[in-house]
């Protein structure tokens, strides 16, 4: 089974749906939380890519603040609760020995330490909305061996991970995540939104994987 380091910028980890999102694909692909094998989607053995998702402490700085001007209409608990189940999902990456001069194709300085992390971690994929904070590299060929990594939204990276996995695989997506959806909102203190799981998806401007999930619940 394929392994994928994924470093979770706050502009992807702020979002209910897309963290949860790449939890359903995690536990579909068979990676727990601690980087290991888990127990796949209800003992099924769906195979696909093991996925392996990270933080920093810088990011985990920035996601409270970001949750709270996301959600405004929540409490102070809810905000907390949120950032604890985020910060729980994700293994931690040390970024103390690491070098942090800037490199030039990183355009804001602010998020220098998203490519420190990437790169000087070891990952596979960093994966942020806000690529517009990054330039192009020279080569679109082969963007991992210039850059050290690739930039991916994080709808590109559902995306991607979706049409890796087994048309088994597929079938539990959305009862994985609506189980995680429901379980996260119930230790939050949170109403859950009954839209279809692609109607959710759409809203959260991850369309293309809300175009792959329609009509499937």
């Amino acid at each position: 089974m394929a392994r994928l380091r994924a470093l979770v910028d706050t502009s992807v980890l702020v979002s209910d749906l897309l963290w949860l999102g790449l939890l359903t694909m995690r536990q579909l692909g068979g990676a727990s939380p601690g980087g290991g094998r888990g127990d796949g989607a209800r003992g099924v053995a769906l195979g696909g890519v093991a996925l392996e998702l990270y933080t920093t402490s810088a990011i985990l700085e920035e996601l409270r603040p970001a949750l709270r001007r996301v959600y405004r209409e929540r409490t102070r608990l809810q905000i907390g609760g949120a950032f604890e189940a985020r910060r729980q999902s994700l293994r931690h990456l040390d970024m103390a020995s690491m070098d942090m001069t800037r490199r030039g194709f990183v355009k804001d300085p602010d998020d220098a330490h998203l490519d420190v992390a990437a790169w000087q971690g070891g990952m596979d994929v960093l994966v942020s909305n806000d690529v517009r904070a990054f330039k192009p590299v020279s080569s679109h060929v082969d963007e991992k061996a210039e850059r050290g990594y690739e930039l991916v939204t994080g709808d590109a990276l559902l995306v991607r991970l979706w049409d890796a996995q087994a048309g088994a695989c597929r079938a539990h997506f959305v009862d994985t995540w609506r189980a995680l959806y429901e379980q996260y909102c119930q230790a939050c203190g949170l109403e859950p939104d009954r839209r279809t799981v692609s109607e959710q998806f759409r809203r959260a401007r991850a369309f293309k994987l809300a175009k792959r999930l329609k009509g499937l619940g």
